[in-house]
């Protein structure tokens, strides 16, 4: 079997996945807490969270038009919100486009990446084709830390929770160990 068969037969199985993972979506639509209450995704596709993530980084550039930028300062987030849009995409983003989605000037953007990095929720690679170019992709736990933040955003927006920290805990005056999402 060729390499080109493989990566068809790859591409074919992710489309599959990828409608597999929306119906479960709409049938089951509810999320579960694991007993460190952390709230988990696995009922959640990766594209439901990503398609979170981007509305609310449209919704965070929208509020822009009215008010100063100064106002909203969290290069960090608006950095970690584009590059999990762009895995979910499975869409490579360049460090260049990285820094400019952080809304503030690329030496401060510089500098946020930077703490990214070390904190170890991203990472970058050269490109092997032009040495002027990174790629940057979010980490495993990078990925993993967005999904559950995104879970934790789906959960409050479904059932309006006050807060996160309700949402994530799953009360709404008592504990929960599974919520049903509104349809």
């Amino acid at each position: 079997m060729t390499n080109d068969e493989n990566f068809g037969r790859a591409s074919r199985l992710r489309c599959m996945a990828h409608e597999m993972l929306s119906m479960a979506d709409e049938l089951e639509n509810k999320y579960t807490l694991r007993a460190s209450k952390v709230v988990t995704y696995e009922y959640a596709s990766l594209q439901a969270l990503g398609a979170r993530a981007a509305k609310e980084f449209t919704d965070r550039q929208r509020r822009l038009n009215t008010f100063a930028r100064s106002l909203f300062g969290e290069p960090c987030w608006d950095m970690l919100l584009y590059l999990f849009v762009k895995k979910v995409e499975e869409q490579r983003a360049r460090k260049s486009q990285v820094l400019i989605a952080a809304g503030v000037p690329t030496s401060t953007a510089t500098r946020y990446f930077s703490v990214l990095q070390e904190s170890g929720l991203v990472s970058s690679e050269p490109c092997t084709t032009d040495n002027r170019v990174q790629f940057v992709s979010l980490t495993t736990d990078g990925v993993m830390q967005m999904s559950h933040c995104m879970a934790a955003d789906l959960r409050a927006a479904n059932h309006g929770f006050d807060n996160l920290d309700n949402a994530i805990e799953g009360r709404r005056g008592k504990p929960h160990t599974s919520i049903e999402l509104k349809n």
